[in-house]
């Protein structure tokens, strides 16, 4: 089963991702703290909590009425360590999803090969014309 995460958790741990895997670069601002709210669905107490504390680990830089902006710079080869660490965390969850089609694919190949004429596909049919 997948752990629970607080929101606080899930919304901390999103940002602090897509900052260090360089999906948001050096330079690069947040969206607003309504719009993280309102985008996460939660409420502006959690945004300013998991934004101090991005800030207090030198991820992001806040400034009063402007946007939140990336100040962590990755180094060259962290990012690829970083997805590894994403993957990793989210083992679980990827366990699931490939038990999942697990469970599905079988049933749905059954049922292709019940009711697809191979020789009407149009692939098939060019590759009976290149012989």
């Amino acid at each position: 089963m997948l752990s629970k995460n607080t929101l606080f958790e899930f919304l901390y741990q999103n940002l602090h991702d897509q900052i260090t895997c360089g999906h948001l670069k050096p330079g690069d601002t947040l969206p607003s703290m309504p719009q993280l709210a309102a985008i996460y669905n939660v409420g502006i107490r959690t945004v300013k909590d998991v934004l101090a504390r991005l800030k207090t680990e030198g991820l992001i830089q806040t400034t009063e009425r402007k946007p939140a902006r990336v100040i962590y710079r990755a180094e060259k080869n962290s990012a690829s360590q970083s997805y590894a660490v994403g993957l990793l965390r989210r083992q679980e969850s990827l366990t699931e999803v490939y038990q999942t089609m697990g469970l599905i694919l079988p049933s749905i190949f059954h049922f292709s090969a019940a009711h697809c004429d191979i020789k009407k596909l149009p692939s098939y049919q060019k590759l009976l014309k290149k012989k």
